[in-house]
């Protein structure tokens, strides 16, 4: 899987859906991006503003309504549809799903002030992004990790946590269960394959500063 990587000014760029195994990252920052987040409120529909204002603090408004008014705008751009025909459904599961007949895999994380949003027409996607604390308990954490990777975290530390938990989140996202499969029973090998499965594949996408990501793609049964 080849990943491409696109800021918020690329939307206009979009010709077609991603090519046959390709993916595109999107990355937003709510910071640089905040007014023209404040300015689209109009793209959420009744329950998605009524989830919106129910959040107290800014950043947390701002991360979710810019995720849904950025998947509508770069979902839209694929599917040559009006951004107002893009329906985001979220099931039990937790994973998004926009609606109809698409083509369009999906997925989203959104931590600080980064959102990243991963589209593919070919595979399953998962992404995870998490700002970095450096005064994070790295050795108390690592008890809900495998112990494969408990071990790498209490020898490496905080950065060997979040390469790990992102690896994780990522490829629990992309089986579309998040933690209903428990972080214990699985790791992610170095070299992105997953100990329980030859399905599922792990890339590190780590070029934003502050942050660690991951991305995680379906290597069988691709859609064609």
């Amino acid at each position: 899987m080849n990943l491409s990587y696109f800021e918020l000014k690329d939307i206009s760029d979009i010709k077609s859906l991603p090519k046959h195994g390709t993916a595109d990252i999107w990355s937003v920052n709510i910071r640089h991006d905040r007014e023209f987040i404040v300015n689209n409120m109009f793209y959420l529909n009744r329950e998605e503003m009524c989830r919106c204002q129910r959040f107290l603090k800014e950043d947390d408004r701002l991360r979710f309504a810019g995720g849904r008014i950025f998947t509508k705008l770069i979902a839209a751009e694929y599917l040559k549809k009006s951004p107002a025909d893009m329906i985001i459904n979220t099931p039990k599961n937790g994973k998004p799903v926009i609606m109809g007949d698409t083509k369009l895999e999906y997925n989203i994380s959104h931590s600080g002030d980064m959102i990243l949003l991963a589209f593919s027409a070919s595979a399953e996607v998962g992404v995870d992004i998490e700002k970095k604390d450096p005064h994070i308990d790295a050795a108390l954490l690592s008890t809900v990790l495998h112990p494969h990777e408990k071990e790498a975290v209490l020898r490496c530390g905080a950065d060997e946590f979040y390469t790990i938990w992102t690896n994780k989140e990522a490829y629990v996202k992309a089986v579309g269960k998040g933690f209903f499969i428990s972080p214990e029973s699985f790791f992610v090998h170095k070299n992105g394959t997953v100990s329980v499965t030859e399905e599922y594949r792990v890339m590190r996408i780590d070029r934003y500063d502050g942050y660690s990501a991951a991305f995680c793609y379906r290597t069988m049964e691709e859609k064609k």
